[in-house]
């Protein structure tokens, strides 16, 4: 049996496919990653965001939140000059409030 053989039924699949396929369809996981299927889950998930401004509150938690990100990269950047790990080897994240000493206990 060939892979796509238009012959192909389920009458011609060897033991066990049907409880392999059966696993793997309730276990696994699929993701559409051609062009349209990336941009109908970008519309869909960002669609409304997209489609009004934002408020002044948005604004300003979106303001909070970016500073924050960026003082991250900075703690991260300072982390990787003294140990040399890239962030992926890092037990833990540097702290930002002991200004970047990964071996302080977060808070």
């Amino acid at each position: 049996m060939q892979l796509g053989d238009a012959s192909t039924n389920l009458n011609t699949l060897r033991d066990g496919t049907l409880a392999l396929l059966g696993y793997v369809f309730e276990h696994g996981w699929e993701s559409d990653f051609s062009f349209a299927g990336v941009d109908r889950e970008y519309s869909e998930r960002f669609g409304a965001i997209h489609s009004k401004p934002l408020s002044p509150e948005e604004e300003e938690k979106a303001r909070t939140l970016l500073e924050h990100m960026e003082a991250s990269r900075k703690a991260s950047i300072a982390q990787y000059e003294k140990d040399g790990l890239p962030p992926f080897m890092r037990s833990r994240a540097p702290a930002l409030e002991s200004g970047g000493d990964s071996d302080a206990e977060p808070t």
